[in-house]
């Protein structure tokens, strides 16, 4: 037991799960993005900007 990092606490100002975007497995499966050799690029947006994407 112990790893690197194991034994810190949370601290101000730290990433947490709300600072990154997601991805809803279950629309994944309904666009047929889960079948083997699909892709396709997902983005997202505010404001009409693009603020992150990704190739799946």
């Amino acid at each position: 037991m112990g790893g690197v990092g194991s034994g810190r606490h949370w601290q101000f100002g730290a990433d947490t799960t709300d600072d990154y975007r997601s991805i809803d497995i279950r629309w994944l499966k309904r666009e047929g993005l889960l079948e083997s050799g699909v892709s396709r690029r997902i983005t997202w947006s505010r404001g009409g900007e693009v603020t992150g994407s990704i190739n799946i």
